[in-house]
């Protein structure tokens, strides 16, 4: 459905643009893929690194990023300003959750524990799958909405 706003053309279905609603599938698969598959892992010197203990922390705090700028912005009004806000915001985003990731060792702590079967550490990745996808489509709902600006006369 395509809704004509002012001689604009928005793409939305329903209250939902549709770009934002495409990133946050995309993002959402991503995660849970990147949680449950085999973790690699990356020598450097003399210790290890799980690359996925990078990537779910960056993708959650990328989405975090983008939840905060959306929150504080005017409603979204077609694919340039989607683009605009969610490019930085997550790349932004997925360096710090990255390097945290990296510097507290998620990886090792958290997707290990959880390959290998053990039930607390599957009930925390559940835990981080439930926190992660609401993040991202929260961030992905609010994108055609506003919490802070209100109506100009």
């Amino acid at each position: 459905m395509v809704k004509k706003i002012r001689g604009k053309i928005k793409p939305t279905y329903g209250n939902w643009s549709i770009g934002a609603v495409i990133i946050a599938a995309i993002a959402s698969l991503s995660m849970i893929a990147l949680m449950f598959e085999k973790p690699t892992f990356v020598v450097f010197g003399n210790t290890y690194v799980i690359t996925e203990g990078a990537l779910i922390p960056g993708i959650i705090v990328g989405f975090a990023f983008w939840l905060i700028v959306e929150m504080f912005t005017s409603a979204g009004k077609g694919t340039w300003q989607l683009v605009v806000r969610f490019v930085p915001a997550f790349v932004a985003g997925m360096f710090v959750g990255g390097l945290f990731g990296l510097l507290f060792h998620f990886g090792r702590y958290v997707l290990l524990p959880i390959y290998y079967g053990n039930q607390a550490a599957i009930f925390d990745g559940i835990a981080i799958i439930v926190f992660g996808l609401v993040t991202i489509w929260h961030a992905a709902w609010l994108h055609t909405r506003s919490y802070v600006g209100g109506k100009k006369k």
